[in-house]
């Protein structure tokens, strides 16, 4: 399997904030452009910022159950895509990509999670919203902790760094 299917959702904090709704129109342009097929929707304000950040994995989760032929590539509704991105979907076997941040107790980037439709990926979103139930730490904690437990920081599959750029801004990046 090599469909990549690109998800992600946005909801503004509050009613004079347009920025979430600017960043998806981006981010579905940028799909556009390098036709790329993309579920982006905006979802119902599940209560502020954090509560609004941790509905991620059982979004992921609806997406893998519904987009199965694809592989599934979460990425913050900020993000900009800048490149085609049919490379980033490796030809060899894996469950789950990240990009890598070299921090043991933070090992990947929260902003592009790649899911591959494989027994393991799904015990891993899972998981994932299971973690998420019960600790209600936050989003990121939640998916470290999961994938330790059912597949292991050494395998994941690293996306290449030279996909994106961090910018300066808080959870602000460029799939380059």
């Amino acid at each position: 399997m090599n469909k990549l299917k690109i998800v992600s959702y946005w909801v503004e904090p509050n009613s004079r904030s347009s920025f979430y709704e600017t960043s998806s129109k981006n981010l579905i342009a940028d799909c556009k452009k390098f036709k790329l097929d993309y579920h982006i929707i905006q979802i119902e304000n599940k209560g502020g910022y954090w509560a609004n950040c941790g509905f991620k994995p059982f979004f992921i989760k609806e997406c893998m159950e519904t987009f199965t032929e694809q592989n599934i590539l979460w990425v913050d509704v900020d993000s900009r895509i800048t490149k085609d991105l049919s490379e980033i979907v490796p030809k060899t076997t894996f469950d789950f990509g990240a990009v890598l941040k070299g921090d043991p107790r933070l090992p990947f980037f929260g902003h592009c999670l790649l899911f591959n439709q494989t027994e393991k990926a799904r015990a891993l979103i899972n998981d994932y919203t299971e973690v998420y139930k019960t600790t209600r730490d936050g989003d990121h904690a939640c998916m470290i902790i999961s994938l330790k437990r059912i597949i292991g920081v050494e395998n994941v599959y690293k996306i290449s760094p030279s996909f994106l750029k961090i910018g300066s801004a808080p959870k602000h990046i460029v799939l380059k």
